[in-house]
């Protein structure tokens, strides 16, 4: 099981806007070695992301120009 937490905090001044984004990612993950760092590993994964009202249109492309937060997820594989 792979987690991983964030936080950015941007300032634009040209744009006059600052804030936070937040994120939080849950990925079940299997791999060959049975060790976290054992590759190739293959995972899947659901984020979470909440980001400051004034950044509202300016992440997330536009599937989130409207919105504060968002959620994505998927399947990855990883190999070294």
């Amino acid at each position: 099981m792979a987690f991983e937490g964030g936080v950015d905090w941007v300032k634009d001044d040209q744009a006059e806007t600052s804030g936070n984004l937040y994120k939080l990612t849950l990925a079940p993950q299997v791999s060959l070695g049975g060790r976290f760092m054992s590759r190739p590993v293959i995972r899947v994964f659901v984020t979470y992301a909440h980001w400051s009202g004034d950044l509202v249109g300016r992440i997330g492309g536009n599937d989130y120009a409207n919105e504060n937060n968002g959620l994505t997820y998927g399947v990855q594989m990883e190999a070294w």
